[in-house]
C-alpha cells in the first residue's frame, strides 16, 4: 500500500497487517489517522527508544515528519535507516522522493537506482524513476523554450508532459532553471501589480528548509511568485537551575568534573551570554520540578541557583502572488504538503 507524496513521485511505506502490528504501532496509526501528528511521534519515539531497530516504526517516523512538514528530519531518519538496512527499498524511495522535492535530481537519480539494487522487482522505485525523467525533462523543455520562443518543436513535446505532469512551457510558465530561489526576504507586492493578482499566506514552518521545498513547490509546480518571511515567536517559559559563574572556564570545567564524579547528571558549561561560565545543571519545563532540583543539590552541599528563561521559536511562512486565472494546483500542493493550507490575504500587506 503505497501513500501518495507528490503530484508525480510515490512514497512508499511498510505497512503490516493489523493481525501482525504490535498494539503500539496500531494506535500510533491511529492518532496520526486522527490528525495528531504530535502525539503519535511522542508514542513513536517511546517504542523507537524501546525497540531501536523497528523497522516499520522508523520509516513511519520520516513519514510523519514529513507529513509535518520537517523534511530536513523526514530525511535524516530515511537516510540512516537506508544505512542500517541497505537491503531495504522502501527508505532509499522515500528519500529520493525528498529530494526531488528539494530539486536534488542527481541526489534523488542515485537513491532509486540503489533501491532498484536492492530490489529490482520494487516497482515503484521503477515509477519514480520514470517520473524523475519526465521532470528533468519537463526543466529541460521550459529552460529550451525561454531561450527561444519560437521553436515548435519544445511546445509540442511540452504538451505531451503536460498531459502527464501538468506543467508545460506556455508564456505565463516560469523557467526552473532560470528563476531565482525564494530568498528569506520578503519580496513584497505593489498597489498597482496587485490588482491582478490573487496572494496567500501559508505557515507556519518550523524550519527554513522546509518552508523552502515549499516555496520551491509552488514556484516549479504552479508558476507562483514566493518569498519566505521569518518570525520570533514567544516559547513557553523555561527553568535553568545552575553553579553561578566562575572566573574562568577551566575553573567551571573542573567543578563541572567534579559534580559528575559525585553522580550528577545532565549538566553542561555555559559558554556564552550573561551566565558565561557557569555550569548548568538542567533546564526544567516547570518550576516545580526546577525546584526539586534546587533542593535536592542543595542538601547535597552546592549553592546552585534558579532563574526563569524566555524561549523564543523561529518558524517561518510563505507569501504567494499569482495571477487571479493561475491554477495553483491545491489539490497538489495539499497532497503532498498536508495539512498545509493557502490562506487568502491581500497582496499589498504582502512585505510588511
Amino acid at each position: 500500500m503505497y501513500q501518495k507524496l507528490s503530484s508525480a513521485l510515490c512514497v512508499a511505506l511498510l505497512y503490516v497487517s493489523v493481525a501482525a502490528a504490535e498494539p503500539s504501532l496500531s494506535e500510533i496509526h491511529a492518532l496520526a489517522d486522527g490528525g495528531d501528528y504530535e502525539g503519535a511521534l511522542t508514542e513513536l519515539d517511546a517504542l523507537l527508544e524501546a525497540q531501536p531497530d523497528h523497522i516499520e516504526g522508523r520509516l513511519y517516523k520520516g513519514v510523519l515528519l514529513q507529513r509535518q512538514g520537517r523534511l530536513a528530519e523526514a530525511i535524516e531518519t530515511f537516510r540512516s535507516l537506508a544505512e542500517a538496512h541497505p537491503e531495504l527499498p522502501e527508505p532509499l524511495n522515500n528519500l529520493a522522493v525528498l529530494y526531488a522535492a528539494q530539486g536534488r535530481h542527481a541526489d534523488a537519480h542515485q537513491a532509486l537506482l540503489d533501491a532498484i539494487d536492492a530490489d529490482p522487482e520494487y516497482d515503484t522505485a521503477h515509477e519514480n524513476l520514470g517520473d524523475l525523467h519526465v521532470r528533468l525533462a519537463s526543466i529541460a523543455y521550459r529552460r529550451a523554450y525561454a531561450l527561444n520562443k519560437d521553436n515548435q518543436r519544445v511546445r509540442q513535446k511540452s504538451e505531451l508532459l503536460t498531459a502527464m505532469i501538468g506543467v508545460g512551457v506556455g508564456e505565463n510558465a516560469q523557467t526552473a532553471a532560470d528563476e531565482p530561489r525564494a530568498t528569506a526576504s520578503p519580496a513584497g507586492v505593489s498597489a498597482a501589480d496587485a490588482s491582478n493578482k490573487a496572494c496567500y499566506e501559508i505557515g507556519r514552518f518550523s524550519d527554513q528548509a522546509s518552508a523552502q521545498v515549499a516555496a520551491d513547490w509552488l514556484r516549479d509546480e504552479a508558476g507562483a511568485d514566493t518569498s519566505l518571511r521569518g518570525h520570533e515567536d514567544s516559547g513557553e517559559r523555561r527553568y535553568l537551575v545552575y553553579l553561578p559563574p566562575f572566573e574562568t572556564r577551566a575553573a567551571a570545567a573542573s567543578r563541572m568534573e567534579q559534580l559528575q564524579g559525585a553522580g550528577i547528571r545532565d549538566i553542561a558549561v555555559i559558554g556564552d551570554g550573561p551566565r558565561a561560565n557557569a555550569v548548568s545543571l538542567g533546564i526544567f519545563s516547570t518550576q516545580d520540578r526546577a525546584k526539586r532540583r534546587l533542593t535536592e543539590l542543595r542538601e547535597r552541599g552546592y549553592e546552585a541557583q534558579s532563574a526563569p528563561l524566555s524561549v523564543t521559536k523561529s518558524t517561518w511562512s510563505i507569501d504567494v502572488a499569482a495571477p487571479e486565472d493561475r491554477d495553483l494546483r491545491v489539490s497538489a500542493f495539499q497532497e503532498t504538503f498536508p495539512g498545509r493550507d493557502l490562506r487568502p490575504v491581500d497582496c499589498t500587506e504582502l512585505g510588511r
